[in-house]
Order: structure tokens, then sequence, then C-alpha cells
């Protein structure tokens, strides 16, 4: 095991750190979101972003209405401080369709 963000990492897990960003990734090569090291889900393809201006309020409305778009397979938001983890089928949903709804709650994605 190796030390991490706060923790140890099990053998065959890694930190990926991109723009001062950080994330696990798993034995997959999936992400895992820093705060609770959810991983991928499904198939489709995977963001991990950051989001401006999530109150629990707004982040709760981003989940519902990006998991309405027909081609998202999961979305993960942690509030807090606005790491955001989507999985989904770009051929279903477009990125500029995801970063819509954003756009739409007054939010602003970091990518």
């Amino acid at each position: 095991m190796r030390e991490g963000f706060g923790g140890i990492l099990p053998p065959g897990f890694y930190i990926f750190c991109k723009g001062g960003n950080c994330f696990f990734t798993g034995k997959s090569g999936a992400y895992m979101c820093k705060t609770c090291g959810c991983g991928g889900h499904g198939n489709g393809t995977q963001l991990n972003f950051f989001v401006k201006g999530y109150t629990p309020e707004n982040a709760k409305q981003a989940e519902e209405k990006l998991l309405g778009l027909k081609g998202v397979l999961h979305v993960h938001i942690h509030a807090h401080d606005g790491e955001t983890m989507l999985n989904y089928d770009p051929a279903k949903t477009t990125l500029s369709q995801i970063m819509g709804v954003l756009e739409e709650l007054g939010l602003k994605a970091v990518l």
C-alpha cells in the first residue's frame, strides 16, 4: 500500500492530477472521485470536472436534469467542492447538451 490523499492506496490504484485537480484511478483505469472513491458506471464516456456555483439544492437539480438526458448513465456530484463525475453515451447526448443543463442553472464547468 502507498500513502495517498489522506490515506493509504491499495496496490493497483493511482492518483492522476491535471491542472491542479486530482482523481484516483482504479485497476481498470477508470477515474474515481477523490472524496468518496466512486468510480465509473457503465461503458460510456466518463467526464471528471469541477463546477463553480453548486449549492446543495442546485446540485440536486443538476443531477436530476443531467440524468434526464437520454444518454447520461451516471452522475455523481460533490456540492461542497464542485467535483462532478458523469458517465454518458456521446452517440445519444452531446457535451453541449450537458454543459447547457449546467448553464441553465447558472453553473460554470471548469474542464
